[in-house]
């Protein structure tokens, strides 16, 4: 696994923050969780556009 620094907004970082407390996360995994799921979703965009 590759290690990052990131600079993230002072409000978005609590948003986060929240969220992974919500779902019984660490931010660090909530944050992975959302990266992943954006990119799955945006793969199936582009698979149903060069299908269609």
């Amino acid at each position: 696994m590759i290690s990052s620094n990131i600079r993230v907004p002072e409000d978005l970082w609590e948003k986060l923050k929240i969220q992974a407390d919500k779902d019984k996360r660490s931010l660090n995994s909530e944050i992975l969780y959302i990266i992943e799921r954006f990119i799955e979703e945006k793969e199936a965009t582009r698979e149903k556009v060069s299908i269609g």
